[in-house]
């Protein structure tokens, strides 16, 4: 361990207690957990970022859109605006945060809104869309003042091999025995199916699912390009784009949720122009944020591509 991970551990230390006496106030009714008769499905993580929350909640969505009027409802992460908010399609990723309304513009006829107190959010929902029948909470899962019917655990795959701590010095934001709340634990971004889950999980007899990211076609051949990334782990399109025989001549990578600037827009695409490419790859979620610059892009002959992820799973999904 680094040094500077030793000089954190009394802060999270601290974390743990704080959360441990949170999370025994909720599990002893001393705080409130409000139950809907509406169903709830919670999607989250116990670690900081990373772990494909969005395109599990996209894969609900899909998979339950024809059989129930489903909302979803989120925080906003990044917005600048405070309490609720509907989420439309002329909304802005400063009004609602960059996933929310990437999940929008993928799925119009789907009533989305983002509000850091949930249960405002889903009285809200349920006043102006009568006729709601499903909730799906995007990373909710430390958000206990809900009560969810089903509550969905995203644990990256890469993560369970590795030892780590809670916040500051490592990335949990919760207790491993947390797992304990969970109804489903998915295993995310798993290069293939045929490994066997530790009993760091197995012990808490959970449902497990594994999933694994599936990109969409590339539709020009392999060249060279720039990536453009502002997302908490960049390196699974890298590596996918890599796999495809796309020269990656340079990566502009930022922090996740990274706002762009003007000057940092034009640094891109002075780079593009003295490189002479004129093909740039980023995420969905990226291209939300990039998309208010699109037009300086387009004046130089420039050209962005996205590759959107669908889950495949080990085994058919069954949470309702």
């Amino acid at each position: 361990m680094h040094l500077l991970k030793y000089l954190l551990l009394p802060f999270s230390f601290s974390y743990f207690v704080m959360i441990t006496i949170r999370n025994f106030l909720f599990d002893t009714a001393c705080l409130p957990s409000k139950k809907y008769h509406i169903p709830i499905i919670v999607v989250g993580n116990i670690t900081v970022g990373g772990t494909g929350k969005t395109p599990m909640i996209e894969h609900l969505i899909n998979k339950y859109k024809n059989t129930f009027n489903i909302a979803v409802l989120s925080r906003g992460y990044g917005r600048k605006t405070k309490g609720f908010q509907q989420v439309l399609l002329e909304s802005t990723m400063e009004e609602v945060g960059d996933e929310p309304l990437q999940i929008k513009q993928k799925y119009p006829s789907i009533n989305i809104a983002v509000s850091e107190n949930r249960n405002i959010g889903i009285q809200k929902l349920c006043i102006n869309y009568p006729s709601t029948n499903l909730f799906l909470l995007d990373d909710a899962f430390q958000h206990r003042y809900v009560k969810p019917k089903i509550a969905t655990l995203l644990i990256e795959y890469k993560w369970l091999l590795q030892k780590d701590y809670l916040l500051p010095t490592g990335k949990m934001r919760d207790t491993l025995n947390s797992i304990k709340r969970a109804d489903i634990v998915v295993i995310t971004k798993c290069k293939d199916f045929n490994f066997e889950v530790p009993d760091k999980i197995l012990k808490y007899n959970k449902v497990i699912y594994k999933s694994k990211m599936v990109y969409s076609e590339i539709s020009i051949n392999p060249q060279n390009i720039v990536l453009i990334t502002g997302i908490e782990k960049p390196e699974y399109l890298q590596q996918h784009l890599e796999e495809k025989s796309f020269v990656i001549d340079k990566h502009f990578k930022f922090t996740d949720h990274h706002k762009f600037s003007t000057s940092e827009i034009n640094k891109m695409i002075i780079y593009c122009i003295d490189s002479k490419i004129n093909k740039i790859f980023t995420t969905e979620k990226d291209f939300i944020r990039l998309y208010q610059y699109l037009h300086f892009f387009e004046k130089q002959n420039l050209t962005i591509f996205t590759v959107p992820i669908t889950l495949a799973f080990d085994k058919e999904l069954e949470i309702i």
